[in-house]
């Protein structure tokens, strides 16, 4: 029939077909209740399996836990005091000031870089201010990726002076730096990260001791290959997360333009400035640390 007019069935993709709000509330409403949630439970999880399989496979390969530690956080009011007396010893706020932030407990791979974790507890069981960690600051933070700690430099300004630590070899083999920044709360030796100033590097007798502990909520891979991962967070990452929180000097574009400028000019004073950058506004202190005594845990 030449006036009629064959209709043919269209046919809707798999693909590219899409229910509508009604139609899906719809249709899970005559499913089993306990079906729904299974299959809901499943779907959340699903998203989770490749990065639990990841750190899995990351805690096998640090070996035993051999050392847990405990670094206790406080909170100045300001940056440093305001008013200060000639011949004070610190510039920074009293023990009456400082804001309790609560404690943070780390796990050390001794097994795994032995030198970096003798350092490091020597750091933390040293008593005197500025040859250990307590009473330094946390220098820089960068949210969503790690924060920085143990920089050397005055005392009075909460930096390390005088370090008790050892000449580490593993600082230059290729089988310390094997170990990935997967997950948050991994603590690393700051070597590619490091922002000890330049001067203070040529000085004889340097010592690296700064160290990071990445903030989360994802993996900060950039990290790897260039800072030495050798514990991570057992307790304690609500503390990491308020201290990722708190203000910090964060450059403006037109800041950051001047700067890459200066730096390709060859503006010695552009490398320091950038150093300032992302340093809390208000003294983040290590008011106390110590060793809290062995463990086998993995």
């Amino acid at each position: 029939c030449t006036k009629c007019t064959t209709v043919r069935p269209t046919r809707t993709s798999s693909r590219t077909a899409r229910a509508s709000p009604r139609t899906f509330a719809m249709s899970t409403s005559r499913l089993d209740p306990s079906s729904t949630r299974r299959h809901v439970l499943l779907a959340m999880s699903a998203t989770q399996v490749v990065p639990r399989r990841l750190a899995r496979a990351t805690e096998a390969s640090t070996g035993a836990i051999t050392h847990r530690v405990y670094v206790d956080f406080g909170l100045c009011p300001t940056l440093v005091r305001n008013e200060r007396k000639l011949g004070d010893k610190s510039a920074l706020c009293g023990a009456e000031e400082v804001q309790s932030m609560g404690r943070v407990v780390l796990g050390l791979y001794g097994e795994r870089a032995p030198r970096t974790v003798e350092n490091f507890l020597a750091m933390v069981e040293e008593k005197d201010v500025g040859a250990g960690y307590r009473g330094s600051t946390v220098s820089k933070v960068k949210p969503g990726e790690y924060m920085l700690l143990g920089r050397q430099g005055s005392a009075k300004f909460g930096k390390v002076e005088k370090p008790k630590a050892k000449s580490n070899p593993e600082t230059v083999s290729t089988e310390a730096f094997q170990l990935s920044h997967l997950r948050p709360g991994t603590l690393s030796l700051a070597i590619g990260a490091n922002d000890d100033d330049a001067r203070t590097k040529m000085s004889g007798g340097y010592r690296n001791v700064e160290f990071l502990i990445t903030t989360g909520p994802g993996p900060a891979l950039q990290l790897d290959g260039e800072n030495l991962v050798f514990g991570r967070v057992l307790e304690g990452m609500p503390v990491i997360a308020d201290i990722a929180r708190v203000p910090r000097n964060t450059p403006s574009e037109n800041v950051r333009k001047f700067n890459a400028l200066a730096t390709l000019l060859g503006d010695s004073r552009a490398s320091g400035a950038r150093n300032a950058w992302d340093s809390p506004l208000q003294s983040i202190l290590i008011t106390d640390c110590g060793v809290l005594g062995d463990s086998q845990e993995t």
